[in-house]
């Protein structure tokens, strides 16, 4: 039984319910001939949804804090926490990006409590902006736009997962290639870290194993 929490940046409430929906009925399909699978795979979900504006960091800190507070004097704690879209702080919530306090406060808080976070920033390549040169587009690591991110990051990440579009020469035969995106493990603590990727077909929410190179 899943009790998930979202912070979005990002998308409205219907977004995440039709993700839920989905991903539903996949599993369902996947494990039909489990056993009580159905009760097994019972997620609850509250979405925050935040709008651009001066929205002060203490009413978000308060906002999030209160909901999880509530929810554990109630006995029925949340399990996840997902921030979507930490990206759109910059410039967008102009407040919270001025407030360097705000991303250690929060994270320290999560991090104290018996819960998942999950946090999504796009729009930055952490893997090209180590490796490339200078003709790579994506955005220095250094930019104010990804201060949330790194914050996040020392705040002892178990799993970092880098999600790119797949190069258009790699797999040229490919008919589904504006929906294949490439997910690459770069962290993983106390575990090898595997080498290569794997494919994400975000239309179908499935992975699959890349096929060879011809």
């Amino acid at each position: 039984d899943e009790k998930i929490l979202v912070v979005s940046f990002l998308y409205p409430k219907e977004y995440y319910e039709k993700l839920l929906e989905d991903l539903e009925r996949i599993l369902a399909r996947e494990y039909r001939d489990t056993p009580h699978a159905k009760e097994d795979w019972k997620t609850r979900m509250k979405v925050i949804r935040l709008y651009p504006g001066h929205l002060k960091p203490n009413d978000l800190y308060n906002r999030i804090e209160w909901e999880l507070d509530s929810a554990e004097l109630y006995g029925d704690p949340y399990t996840c926490v997902v921030i979507d879209g930490i990206h759109n702080v910059y410039l967008q919530f102009p407040q919270i990006e001025d407030y360097s306090l705000f991303w250690p406060q929060l994270n320290n808080s999560l991090r104290s409590r018996s819960i998942m976070t999950i946090t999504t920033h796009t729009t930055l390549s952490v893997r090209r902006a180590i490796e490339g040169g200078a003709a790579d587009p994506s955005p220095p690591i250094d930019d104010n736009r990804s201060e949330p991110l790194r914050h996040a990051l020392v705040q002892k990440t178990d799993f970092q997962f880098e999600v790119d579009p797949v190069p258009a020469d790699e797999y040229p035969e490919n008919e589904y290639l504006s929906s294949l995106f490439a997910i690459r493990t770069m962290s993983a603590i106390g575990q090898p870290i595997p080498t290569g990727h794997v494919l994400w077909d975000r239309e179908n929410l499935k992975l699959m194993d890349p096929p060879p190179k011809k």
